[in-house]
């Protein structure tokens, strides 16, 4: 194809809002991955699928040229359905995806398999262009998919409980050096099957904490607190933390410690009798990144695995947090 057969002068006016809405919410993704916005970036390809197919007399002159974007499209297409598909397995939230895959397909797939010169484009670059597809889709499935599933199932270590963490106390939650009493991160008040099960004393769940911390937070919910002098938790002259009437906030370098914990609880028992109403996912991710994880929060980890069999997998991989729904 020859690139005379497009005038970009005259028709830039319809490239340049496809190219940058895509742009917009590949960034958009990247940024936001973490509230699972960043899929209706997906709504891009039919944004540029109907631009393409209401103004391909005036955009594309060649035929040849013109049937190669729609092959390309109609891959891109199949690729996007895989997508939606392979994501209703990690949660029927994605089963709202539904709707783009229906407009996907009317978009780009019915015009790509009707176009009436289907021999124009070659067997090789045909072949070419599937490949590069196949490829794509393995790439997504590897890179999304199964980080995704991984990052979402957990088995429930089921008889690995017990009452007395003290195999497992490597450092103490809130504030070091001061009296301190067991604190379970996420509360039995939390679990409708509190009484009946042994799940909150999973040893993930159970440190060692700053005792006046402990007792200002009780059962509250965590959250963000405004950091005023009223708001202040103290253990003599030491702060511990941040409280009101509704939410606890630890100390900013106790934040990640807190958040990964109570991310490991959501995803092994919200289908275990885990009220996942007081649990703010997007906040605890959000507090996750802005307190990584350090040398003691991974001895502990690795103290849990060698003792009991199981630890938090969000502690020695971080970065699945991300795919948390």
């Amino acid at each position: 194809m020859n690139i005379k057969d497009i005038d970009f002068k005259k028709y830039r006016m319809w490239f340049i809002p496809i190219v940058g809405f895509l742009l917009f919410w590949t960034i958009f993704g990247a940024i936001t991955i973490d509230y699972r916005w960043w899929w209706l970036s997906f709504l891009s390809i039919t944004l540029s699928s109907f631009t393409l197919e209401l103004y391909k007399d005036q955009i594309i002159k060649s035929p040849l040229f013109h049937q190669r974007v729609r092959y390309i499209l109609g891959w891109i297409s199949f690729i996007s359905v895989i997508f939606i598909i392979l994501a209703c397995f990690i949660s029927l939230w994605w089963l709202f995806g539904g709707l783009i895959i229906t407009f996907i397909i009317i978009g780009t797939w019915g015009s790509f398999i009707n176009e009436s010169d289907e021999n124009l484009l070659p067997t090789r670059e045909k072949k070419i262009i599937s490949y590069s597809g196949l490829g794509f889709l393995l790439l997504l499935i590897g890179l999304f998919f199964i980080p995704s599933y991984v990052a979402n199932n957990h088995k429930n270590p089921k008889d690995r409980f017990g009452t007395d963490p003290s195999a497992v106390l490597s450092y103490v939650l809130y504030e070091e050096g001061l009296p301190t009493n067991k604190e379970h991160v996420v509360p039995k008040s939390w679990f409708s099957n509190g009484d009946n099960t042994n799940y909150f004393n999973d040893y993930v769940n159970m440190m060692n904490a700053n005792e006046a911390a402990n007792s200002a937070r009780a059962n509250l919910r965590l959250g963000n607190v405004r950091k005023t002098e009223a708001n202040k938790v103290w253990d003599g002259n030491v702060l511990v933390g941040y409280k009101n009437d509704k939410y606890f906030m630890p100390l900013d370098k106790y934040k990640g410690d807190v958040a990964r914990i109570v991310i490991y609880m959501y995803v092994t028992y919200k289908n275990d009798g885990l009220d996942v109403r007081y649990i703010n996912l997007s906040l605890m991710k959000k507090w996750s990144r802005q307190d990584p994880v350090d040398q003691k929060e991974k001895k502990r980890n690795n103290d849990i695995l060698n003792q009991k069999g199981h630890n938090n997998k969000f502690v020695s991989n971080p970065w699945l947090i991300g795919f948390v729904v």
